[in-house]
Formats: structure tokens, C-alpha cells, sequence
């Protein structure tokens, strides 16, 4: 969809000071894969830059999960082609991930279900729609602008 946006939310339950919402980077595809990858690399580069060594990602998403855990080793080993062997779609994404993976000591991924009113998956979504909100909105008044 060429006027598609995305937004990441990331949330942190014992930092809500340290929150994050923000809308995708302008570059690249404006997808629900693509935010969910740059959420979770998001979260880790935060963590890293705060000396946090141990990290519990809880996401709804097994996508993000199945990347982090097995494809992104399988991929590399396969020089970035799928078992098909076509090319890996996202790749600047994911050897995104693969190094902000790398810059903590312990990762683990949780699956939590999403639309279940999970207090953490909720305010990630409320963050991530927060940050698609106010960029709709700027995109707005640049119009009533013109």
C-alpha cells in the first residue's frame, strides 16, 4: 500500500519513563513484519545502551521469534537464501535484529498471545498506534498547509 505507516511501541514495565514510540523509519516497506522486527531491535538496542545484559522480549509475534531463534542462523548459513533458494526478503532488517541480538549477553523470547488483553502486548500496540497517530497527524496539517 503506497501511503501505508507503521509505528513501533515498545514497552517497558518497570521503565514506563523509558517507553518508546515512534513511527517507522520513512525507508523501506511500511509493514506489520517490519515494524514488529524493528520493535524487538528497538527494545534491544535500548537495553544495550542502558548496560542491560539479560533480556526478556515478550512478543506477539512468532515471526520476530522464528527469526531470532532459527532462521536467521539457517539463513546465514545458506548465504541469506531461503530453503527455496530464493533471496531472504527484509534482509537489512534482520541482520538488523541479528546484531542487536549481539550486543546483549542473554536474550530470551516469550510468545504472548496478541488481542488478549495482556498488559504489556496492550501498551506495546497503544504506543506503536500512538506514534502512527501523531505522524497521520503531521502529515495532516502539512496538507492544510499547502
Amino acid at each position: 500500500m503506497p501511503n501505508a505507516c507503521a509505528g513501533i511501541g515498545v514497552y517497558w514495565p518497570t521503565h514506563p519513563e523509558d517507553n518508546i514510540s515512534t513511527p517507522m523509519p520513512p525507508t523501506g516497506k511500511q509493514s506489520n513484519i517490519r515494524a514488529e522486527l524493528h520493535a524487538a531491535i528497538t527494545a534491544l538496542e535500548a537495553a544495550a545502551e542502558r548496560g542491560v545484559q539479560l533480556l526478556t522480549i515478550a512478543t506477539d509475534s512468532h515471526f520476530v521469534i522464528q527469526c531470532a531463534l532459527d532462521w536467521i542462523p539457517k539463513w546465514r548459513r545458506n548465504g541469506w537464501r531461503t530453503s527455496a533458494g530464493a533471496p531472504v526478503k527484509n534482509i537489512d532488517d534482520l541482520l538488523a535484529l541479528e546484531r542487536a541480538i549481539g550486543r546483549l549477553q542473554k536474550v530470551i523470547w516469550r510468545h504472548v498471545e496478541g488481542h488478549r488483553g495482556i498488559v504489556g502486548n496492550v501498551q506495546a500496540d497503544r504506543l506503536a498506534n500512538a506514534a502512527i497517530a501523531r505522524l497521520l497527524a503531521v502529515e495532516k496539517m502539512k496538507k492544510l498547509g499547502d
